[in-house]
């Protein structure tokens, strides 16, 4: 649940050690956030097909799918803006004295969104 992930970020920033910590350390809660949002972004799309498949056999549904769609939506861009969130707390926790790779904000968001920073350890699931 997105209330989970919330509290568990919460909760995890407000225990944030005065001690420095590894890079190791500073990317946990990133990775259990993200690890966390894929799981339910994956029961989501699941439920999508469902959705989508009963709507194309029977289009008298189409009230119930466009409602649907709607709350669909509306959860995934708060999952997404809670990883990106996530994303961000990370690199200002990041410890400052290692190199690292650059933030997301040093790429406009047409190349965010457009794929090219995307690499291939990921299975393209569009059509």
């Amino acid at each position: 649940d997105n209330n989970i992930v919330k509290e568990n970020h919460q909760n995890k920033r407000a225990n944030k050690p005065s001690r420095h910590i590894s890079k190791k350390e500073a990317v946990q809660p990133l990775v259990a956030t993200h690890r966390s949002i894929m799981t339910e972004m994956l029961s989501m799309v699941k439920h999508e097909m469902t959705l989508v498949n009963c709507t194309d056999a029977d289009r008298d549904t189409i009230d119930e799918y466009l409602n649907e769609l709607g709350k669909t939506q509306e959860k995934q861009l708060s999952l997404i803006g809670t990883l990106r969130n996530s994303l961000v707390e990370y690199y200002a926790s990041r410890p400052q004295n290692e190199e690292s790779a650059l933030s997301p904000t040093d790429f406009p968001p047409h190349e965010l969104d457009s794929g090219i920073l995307s690499d291939d350890t990921f299975e393209d699931l569009r059509d």
